[in-house]
């Protein structure tokens, strides 16, 4: 498709004006607000760009945009018509495209297939922000976003800071085998050698009782012989056989408390195996500590060969992706980090005229069927007018570009320049 003219009818500053395109280059210049971009946004409003409020001239209520084109060796009209109702409010008309004379159905989804976003909106790259560049870049380009890769390798950084943390604060961890002590059976023969005690004192006890009855048997005794006289020697044998029994027990009288087993020697032997089971409990901690180091260790080893096999990854996909990236578009490239960058610059810090010269790259990426290429702000590129004319030239399209600044005193071949001024273009 090859532009040939543009019709503009009250909109913006423009009252009514027709501009002929016979030139691969075509430049307007002319002061800030004056209808440059104007002429640029009709083309972009034909194709599907967002319509403005107030895109219809003040105190009008009618107007138009049309274009014409060739393709194919027939001609092409698109029109675009706007009205003011009755309530005061901007509506559009139906779009009218006629190709090879006879009218496109559906056209508004027609024109969208053949228009690319940075001709709908030149500021489309522009407004984005730097993570907003990245996915629409990788997306373009068919290349998964490195996100991904940092996100991964990050984690693995921070996993591994962690368990260094961890393995330090456990210090050097040397288990001393110990040999866990039997308690309950050491608790076992001190709770025999008690009821043993118990039994010695029961049977003291008796002794004692049996003891003093004797005794009592032996007052009792005399009491009667002095009562009963009659009864001397009956009671004199009590009596005999009383102290009988008392001489061969004369010691029991003066043994008043019962010996009993020595319990001192096995609590000391519990206390000490008491220790030793603390040392055990400690040996197992100690164990279990090392255990745990161990395992810790072997994961951050895992991880460092994580962070590698992740890191290579990227470093292929990296390779990979610049291969194709730099060859569409020269200068753009991912950095090590997985971001890309624009000649060495981050997509978020690039001046204006870096986005401007990438924004008209890219869109050179897009299909050529509309044949033209509108640029807002072309001073700003640092780029060769003649370097515009042969790229036109070369991919067969029109470009269009507007200048602030006056109209240069002489114009080189193969460039169409106007001026345009409060609306009207000369």
């Amino acid at each position: 498709m090859q532009i040939k003219e543009l019709e503009i009818i009250n909109i913006g500053k423009i009252e009514n004006e027709t501009i002929v395109f016979n030139q691969p280059l075509v430049l307007f210049y002319g002061q800030i607000q004056n209808g440059k971009t104007t002429v640029l946004n009709c083309i972009r409003w034909l194709f599907g760009a967002t319509i403005p409020k107030d895109i219809i001239r003040h105190g009008e209520k009618e107007a138009a945009i049309t274009l014409t084109f060739e393709q194919d060796g027939a001609t092409g009209v698109i029109t675009r018509a706007f009205y003011i109702d009755k309530k005061g409010a901007m509506k559009p008309r139906p779009i009218e495209f006629i190709k090879n004379g006879m009218t496109v159905p559906k056209p508004a989804a027609a024109l969208a297939a053949i228009a690319n976003p940075f001709l709908l909106n030149q500021r489309f790259f522009v407004d984005k922000s730097g993570p907003e560049k990245q996915r629409f870049l990788c997306d373009l380009f068919g290349f998964a976003d490195m996100g991904a890769e940092n996100k991964e390798i990050a984690q693995i950084k921070r996993d591994a800071a962690t368990l260094r943390v961890e393995i330090k604060a456990m210090g050097e961890v040397e288990p001393v085998e110990v040999e866990r002590p039997d308690i309950e059976a050491l608790k076992e023969e001190k709770g025999r050698v008690k009821e043993k005690n118990k039994e010695l004192e029961t049977d003291h006890k008796t002794q004692l009782e049996d003891y003093d009855g004797r005794e009592k048997d032996r007052s009792d005794c005399k009491q009667l012989i002095t009562e009963a006289r009659a009864k001397i020697k009956i009671e004199e044998e009590h009596i005999a056989q009383a102290e009988a029994y008392l001489k061969r027990r004369p010691s029991l009288k003066a043994v008043k408390d019962v010996i009993l087993n020595d319990l001192s020697e096995i609590e000391e032997r519990i206390s000490n195996a008491k220790a030793d089971e603390l040392r055990y409990e400690q040996y197992l901690k100690d164990v279990e500590a090392q255990k745990k180091k161990a395992a810790k260790e072997e994961e951050l080893a895992a991880l460092k060969e994580m962070k590698a096999a992740a890191e290579k990854k990227k470093v292929e996909k990296l390779a990979g992706a610049n291969d194709a990236v730099g060859n569409k578009v020269p200068g753009l490239q991912f950095s090590e980090d997985g971001n890309l960058i624009f000649e060495g610059t981050a997509l978020d810090m690039l001046a204006g005229s870096q986005v401007m010269q990438l924004s008209t790259a890219l869109s050179g990426l897009y299909p050529s069927d509309l044949g033209v290429e509108l640029i807002d702000g072309g001073e700003s590129l640092g780029t060769s007018i003649f370097d515009f004319v042969k790229e036109a030239e070369t991919k067969e399209k029109t470009i269009l570009a507007t200048i602030v600044g006056d109209r240069p005193a002489t114009v080189p071949e193969k460039i169409g320049v106007f001026v345009v001024e409060d609306g009207r273009i000369k």
